[in-house]
């Protein structure tokens, strides 16, 4: 750009508009006799940033995870700040992002369904966001045998063994020595 200086030497100009980049800049004066100064001394480096980026790898969308310790992970700008931020909890776990571009977290997690959004913030203010990926967390199962019950006697070999368990866990029932009668899933 050029630029007039004012009476006392202060000077603006607006560039048009520059494309995203890295730049090093220098400004040269000349007088009203036509006199041309020396490039100013250091050159000024700037960036131009206008977007950033975010993904978000893992767990995939859909997981169903025992780990209360799941490793939430994906791929941001260096320097980027990635948030992870649960629809119903709000946020689990903030990362800057390193050298490798690889940022992750592992936040302890309770047994629940969440949906985690990852938001990455870069050095010049940039948002970019990625999610919700949806996944669950379950530590544990239980089971209870309710029939027959203890000490049934039956003159019918065939009978039928019940109990509740949690919905789509498969159940074995086993004999005391580890032999197998019967396995279901809780519908």
């Amino acid at each position: 750009c050029t630029a007039t200086a004012d009476a006392s030497g202060n000077w603006s100009c607006t560039t048009a508009a520059l494309p995203a980049g890295t730049y090093s800049a220098t400004a040269t004066a000349t007088d009203a006799a036509g006199n041309t100064s020396n490039a100013s001394a250091p050159a000024v480096n700037f960036v131009i940033d206008t977007s950033t980026n975010v993904t978000f790898d893992a767990p995939v969308d859909g997981a169903l995870s025992n780990d209360p310790n799941l490793v939430l992970s994906g791929t941001a700008e260096v320097g980027a700040t990635v948030v992870l931020t649960d629809a119903n909890l709000g946020e689990l776990c903030r990362v800057t992002v390193p050298a490798s571009g690889n940022w992750s977290c592992a936040p302890t997690l309770g047994d629940a369904a969440y949906a985690v959004t990852a938001v990455a913030t870069d050095l010049a203010g940039n948002t970019a966001s990625a999610g919700p990926v949806n996944f669950t967390i379950d530590t544990g199962t239980s089971v209870t045998l309710t029939s027959p019950v203890d000490g049934a006697q039956y003159t019918d070999a065939g009978i039928t063994i019940g109990g509740a368990g949690e919905p789509l866990a498969t159940i074995d029932v086993t004999q005391n020595d580890g032999g197998a009668i019967c396995s279901t899933t809780v519908q």
